[in-house]
């Protein structure tokens, strides 16, 4: 493969984020909306609550961000599907918690 090949390849296989410690490493798009489902049903379960499949993925997609965000900050690693689902899913529940004191307001 030459460099922008790689390059390519890198790029196709990354979701959020610009730097390469806010990416979620290693996983395609349908990875990713995978574990966008896994964490926002996650974070739905955690919290006792119920929403629809559109609504976790969603959920979850936002919660990545924050996610990735938050561990960044932090300094934390993540990569493949079980760090990228991890991150998400704590971002999801942090999405849902923030939700629901705003919504008591």
């Amino acid at each position: 493969m030459n460099d922008g090949e790689t390059e390519q390849r890198r790029a196709a296989t990354h979701f959020v984020g610009r730097d390469s410690e806010r990416r979620m490493d290693g996983v395609g798009i349908f990875a990713a909306i995978i574990i966008g489902i896994l964490a926002g049903w996650i974070a739905e379960r955690v919290l006792n609550r119920r929403h629809g499949l559109f609504t976790n993925l969603i959920v979850g997609v936002v919660g990545s961000f924050i996610g990735a965000f938050l561990a960044h900050s932090i300094g934390l690693r993540w990569g493949g599907f079980v760090g990228s689902l991890v991150v998400s899913t704590v971002g999801a529940i942090l999405l849902l918690s923030i939700l629901s004191l705003l919504r008591r307001r």
